[in-house]
């Protein structure tokens, strides 16, 4: 399980791994990702995680990238527990990230987003995360979700059809998001009380529930699409320094965009302040509108 010769990439199937969607590699991802490898590369394929894979880097840098057409399907759908003790389908900790060229497939069905905190990719406590041509969908909470991460850059990624929100970023310093879409999320109208396309969350303590409570600082999202979100599109609930610009929004159920200092309990405070928002493109659809909320 240990790669002995620094800097070799590594593939799953050298540990046992098949990409036919129908072979379970969730022990064999957590044994590739523990490998000294930095560098772990997916042969074109669909990838079946039947359980959630928790992986701790303990520092170290790896890249997850793929040579073609390359998913992972992830089918586990238990209960993670609540609002700050949230977990993912694959759930990275504690060292730098970067994902390329992959599909994450969740299993949304009809789970309750706000009992199950499930999302599709969660990366936590890293102190450089990159995502590029990143496509996720199926999220019970979240497709991704961000918590206590500096330097995050997401580009030319999507995150459309989740149960809750296409992501949710907390506690991060250093947010950008560009060439990026959020879609569709919390379409399913019987879930009407989530459905954002990206949510930066407002404070919370770190470790939940203990510990220092965390802003999201120094926030960009630009030249993204954000359509037919169930409740908002862009929404900014906590952030010091946020930029939204150039985007381009259709269709929304109660906000376009949504960047409120509204204060709040003490270490829990949803503090917005230091705001651009230019040069956005904002139609409503109100046909789509009519339809997902029966409002005349």
């Amino acid at each position: 399980g240990t790669v002995l010769t620094p800097h070799q990439k590594v593939y799953p199937e050298w540990f046992g791994a098949k990409g036919d969607g129908i072979t379970d590699n969730s022990s064999i991802l957590v044994k590739t990702f523990n490998s000294t490898s930095p560098e772990i590369e997916l042969n074109t394929g669909t990838y079946l995680l039947t359980t959630k894979d928790s992986i701790n880097l303990s520092g170290r840098n790896v890249r997850l990238f793929s040579n073609g057409s390359s998913a992972l399907l992830l089918t586990d759908v238990s209960s993670t527990g609540g609002y700050y003790s949230p977990s993912g389908g694959l759930y990275l900790r504690n060292g730098k990230v970067e994902i390329e060229g992959i599909t994450f497939n969740g299993t949304n069905t009809s789970q309750n987003p706000n009992v199950n905190q499930l999302s599709v990719l969660q990366i936590e406590g890293c102190s450089k995360v990159k995502l590029n041509n990143v496509h996720i969908t199926g999220g019970i909470y979240a497709g991704f979700q961000a918590i206590n991460d500096t330097n995050l850059s997401v580009t030319n990624s999507t995150f459309n059809n989740n149960l809750y929100a296409g992501v949710i970023v907390r506690g991060t310093d250093g947010v950008n998001f560009s060439n990026c879409e959020f879609s569709y999320n919390g379409y399913n109208d019987s879930y009407d009380f989530g459905g954002y396309g990206i949510t930066v969350s407002g404070r919370f303590p770190y470790p939940f529930g203990s510990g220092t409570s965390l802003d999201n600082k120094n926030i960009t999202i630009e030249n993204c699409v954000a359509n037919y979100n169930n409740r908002s599109n862009i929404d900014v609930h906590g952030g010091i320094g946020v930029v939204i610009r150039n985007n381009f929004i259709t269709g929304f159920g109660n906000r376009a965009i949504y960047a409120v200092n509204e204060g709040g309990e003490t270490g829990y405070e949803k503090v917005v302040k230091d705001v651009l928002i230019e040069g956005n493109i904002i139609k409503n659809d109100t046909t789509w509108y009519k339809t997902l909320t029966g409002t005349p």
